[in-house]
C-alpha cells in the first residue's frame, strides 16, 4: 500500500498555522518502508523549520541553503 505523500507547500502551511497557535514545530522528512530517501525539497524544508535562526531570520520562500541548490544542480 502507498501512502500519499504531502508536498513541501502543505507542510509550510501547517507549520506557519501550528506557530500561530504557539506551538513549536519540528519537521522530520519521510522516508518509506522500501528505503525511499525524501527529496532535497522536503530535505531543506526540515532543516529551514528545524534550525530556529534561520526560520526566524528568513521566511521559506527566501531561504537560500547551499546544499539545497547543489542538490538541484545550481
Amino acid at each position: 500500500m502507498k501512502i500519499a505523500l504531502v508536498d513541501v507547500a502543505d507542510a509550510h502551511r501547517r507549520v506557519l498555522a501550528l506557530e500561530k497557535m504557539g506551538i513549536t514545530t519540528f519537521a522530520q522528512p519521510y522516508r518509506d518502508y522500501e528505503g525511499g530517501e525524501p527529496s532535497g525539497e522536503e530535505k531543506a524544508f526540515a532543516r529551514w523549520v528545524n534550525i530556529r535562526s534561520v526560520h526566524k531570520a528568513c521566511a521559506w520562500e527566501n531561504y537560500h541553503d547551499s546544499r539545497r541548490r547543489i542538490q538541484n544542480g545550481r
